[in-house]
């Protein structure tokens, strides 16, 4: 929360490498979180020297329904649950946030302007966490573009457990993210029970603690 600090949160192999070395090259201080899930993921990393952008969001895929901003590990589980969806015919526009601070929603907004809503999906705390600041920001300038309240996912107002049983249902994962979006589209509840029942049926089963097995 310090302002004049660079935060950068990569979700993908390629923009670890990409971020780091952009990060190395900025005149101002910047903090580089990774979640310990990210290092489960592999990917595509290009040889040689090159740089991402670490002063914006970037779009992942472009949508008409739902403006979804996720970060770091967080943004696997809205690719998947997003796949899934389009099948039935519910399309996302979804963000990768990438920067934490600073913070530019420029092209949030205007994604926001056109989806009429937002949904946030965060790996730390839902209280006073990044998906509050922009929740905050987009209904100051969209307030009136929107046509339904703006949804957070996070963790819960309490302590995380120690012991691995009582994890199942602490972390968003893609299952929350489809019974979100059925919510804000108004699916009625035994069509979006429906949904989650084929979705689940079509999925490996996740081990507790460890990213989805998808991944």
């Amino acid at each position: 929360s310090f302002p004049g600090i660079k935060v950068i949160m990569p979700a993908f192999a390629n923009e670890a490498k990409g971020m780091l070395i952009s990060a190395i090259e900025d005149n101002n201080p910047v903090i580089m979180i990774e979640h310990r899930w990210n290092h489960y993921l592999k990917g595509k990393v290009p040889n040689g020297y090159y740089k991402e952008n670490i002063n914006k969001p970037h779009c992942i895929k472009k949508g008409k329904h739902i403006t979804i901003v996720s970060s770091s590990i967080m943004v696997t589980e809205v690719i998947e649950a997003s796949k899934y969806l389009e099948k039935i015919g519910i399309s996302l526009e979804i963000y990768n946030l990438r920067v934490i601070r600073p913070l530019n929603l420029k092209e949030i907004y205007k994604s926001v302007k056109k989806t009429q809503r937002l949904i946030t999906i965060d790996i730390g705390f839902v209280k006073f966490g990044i998906g509050s600041e922009i929740v905050s920001d987009v209904l100051y300038h969209c307030f009136n573009s929107l046509k339904s309240k703006p949804i957070r996912l996070g963790l819960p107002d309490h302590p995380i457990p120690s012991s691995r049983g009582y994890l199942k249902n602490i972390y968003p994962n893609s299952e929350k993210i489809i019974i979100e979006v059925c919510k804000m589209l108004k699916v009625n509840k035994k069509n979006t029970q429906d949904i989650l029942k084929k979705y689940s049926s079509s999925k490996k089963i996740s081990l507790i603690d460890v990213p989805n097995l998808e991944f």
